[in-house]
């Protein structure tokens, strides 16, 4: 097999299938990082009553870089989406006066 930085002066049948095969392994990596973040999150859900187990494979998951990847962004948002909510209902003055998590750091 051709080493793959020889396949930038011309493209041969060799140097073709080494680089479909690179963009497979690839799409193939990164496809499973995002079904293991999808399967700890579909067991978080309260309901399937799996929630130790989803912890349990979270940490266990985070040893892959595209999982990791995953989960980071998702909760970059949850803390966006979160500190905009709050930022809104902060400025309705009767909101803290009930039990709320926006007003623990008021």
């Amino acid at each position: 097999m051709v080493p793959y930085a020889e396949c930038d002066a011309v493209i041969d049948n060799q140097c073709a299938a080494q680089i479909l095969y690179h963009i497979f392994d690839s799409t193939l990596i990164l496809s499973a990082g995002i079904a293991l973040f999808m399967t700890v999150n579909i067991m978080m859900i309260p309901r399937l009553e799996l929630e130790d187990v989803a912890r349990v494979l979270d940490w266990i998951f985070l040893v892959f870089p595209h999982y990791s990847l995953c989960a980071s962004v998702n909760n970059m948002y949850n803390n966006y989406a979160f500190l905009k909510a709050c930022t809104r209902i902060l400025e309705l003055s009767e909101v803290c006066d009930r039990p709320n998590p926006c007003c623990e750091r008021k």
